[in-house]
């Protein structure tokens, strides 16, 4: 199996983390750009992210499957939190 999560390289996590967003097309660029800079600016969050996403690759394999995105918990809370904190209705 590749090492696909072996880096702590902030680029390649971003990269990773981007391809997964891309497919939510239901979600704004400035809205994916708010959550890329919440998980980029919070060094905390980007290291337990690295934990999950390299614990689903170990337990699922490196290709993604519904089973695999039906386990990112963590990735899912911080994606739901991102976009309560930039609501466009500024509540």
């Amino acid at each position: 199996m590749p090492d696909i999560l072996g880096t702590d390289d902030p680029k390649s996590v971003a990269f990773g983390f981007l391809s997964v967003f891309r497919t939510a097309s239901l979600i704004s660029s400035s809205r994916l750009t708010n959550i890329i800079m919440d998980i980029s600016t919070q060094p905390e969050v980007f290291k337990k992210l690295l934990y999950e996403q390299r614990e689903i690759v170990l337990k699922y394999g490196s290709n993604l499957s519904l089973s695999a995105i039906d386990n990112m918990h963590y990735l899912d809370a911080v994606i739901l939190e991102s976009l309560r904190l930039s609501n466009p209705a500024g509540l």
